[in-house]
């Protein structure tokens, strides 16, 4: 499904999510991952059962019903304490005009502070003081990179 969810086209990929008479109930004693993972069937989704479990992977449906998939969905990262979805934050650096392409990686080693890195194709003339400002517009203080870098293309 995309993130509307939709039921996506066969071929063009989506997040998976499973469904049926089989589908468990839920995660024992895991409130909150239940309501993380299990959702109530939207409209115009056809399934049996009223719920769909969200299974964290992407993919897409071939001519035969059968799935391909791509990987994982998921990019959270823990950052001080916080949780950060690094697609969230390429998203919200890709909606500035300030911004022609990026991507954002986690930099630090496992048991040491973790920090994210904006890499950044720049639209024009434009520094990283503009984007950290216009992020901070759009982002709670944890989600802003620590560090920006300027590619060429």
């Amino acid at each position: 499904m995309d993130n509307g969810l939709r039921s996506q086209p066969v071929g063009v990929p989506g997040e998976i999510y499973i469904g049926g008479p089989t589908l468990a109930r839920g995660y024992l004693n895991r409130p909150e991952l239940n309501s993380q993972r299990f959702i109530r069937c939207p409209p115009g989704v056809s399934v049996v059962g009223d719920r769909l479990y969200k299974a964290g992977d992407w993919g897409y449906m071939l001519s035969d019903g059968s799935f391909e998939i791509c990987g994982r969905c998921d990019s959270m990262v823990k950052i001080r304490g916080y949780s950060i979805e690094i697609q969230a934050v390429e998203s919200a650096l890709l909606d500035l005009p300030l911004v022609k392409a990026c991507v954002v990686l986690t930099l630090g080693k496992e048991g040491e502070d973790k920090h994210l890195a904006a890499y950044i194709v720049p639209e024009g003339k434009t520094t990283k003081k503009e984007i950290r400002s216009a992020l901070k517009r759009r982002l709670p203080f944890y989600m802003i990179p620590s560090y920006f870098v300027f590619l060429n293309r």
